[in-house]
């Protein structure tokens, strides 16, 4: 994810809108998962911070061995997102059968509407076109930390159970 972040740093700088000078959009770190000792977890969260992990070792995979352009940055990051989306929905369906058919409708528009909101944004008037492809990625990274912290809110939840 650094490098991510390393890179959308890198290139990502694009004409101010009605100034003419560069400018680099804030680069925020993604929320720290809480950090309880394994010990403390049960082995059921255990096993889902281990599928994030792997979310994250691919996603670091791909960017750093695969397609380094806007659209293939763009790709790594959505496969992210969907790879946390599906850990929060096995949590969904095991702990909140009854109600798992409306969080995951919820939570698939909350990170579309993360993403949308974040585009809005990214795209003023004085600047659009100008701003630049790399501005989907910053909507693409937006939407990863609300999913990421939309599943690291669930582990939380459902934790102790």
């Amino acid at each position: 994810m650094k490098k991510l972040l390393i890179i959308f740093a890198a290139i990502f700088v694009f004409p101010a809108c009605s100034s003419g000078q560069g400018a680099v959009p804030a680069v925020v770190e993604p929320p720290v998962a809480d950090t309880q000792s394994a010990k403390s977890e049960s082995p059921t969260v255990q096993k889902y911070r281990a599928q994030i992990k792997e979310c994250d070792k691919t996603a670091d995979y791909d960017l750093e061995f695969g397609d380094l352009t806007t659209a293939g940055m763009d790709s790594s990051v959505d496969k992210q997102i969907q790879c946390y989306e599906s850990v929060a929905n096995q949590i969904i369906d095991k702990y909140y059968s009854e109600q798992s058919g409306k969080m995951k409708q919820r939570l698939d528009e909350y990170i579309k509407l993360s993403y949308k909101v974040s585009m809005d944004i990214s795209w003023p008037d004085n600047c659009a076109p100008a701003c630049g492809t790399m501005t989907t990625g910053m909507a693409y990274y937006d939407a990863l930390q609300v999913t990421k912290k939309y599943l690291d809110d669930l582990i939380k939840a459902v934790q102790d159970f």
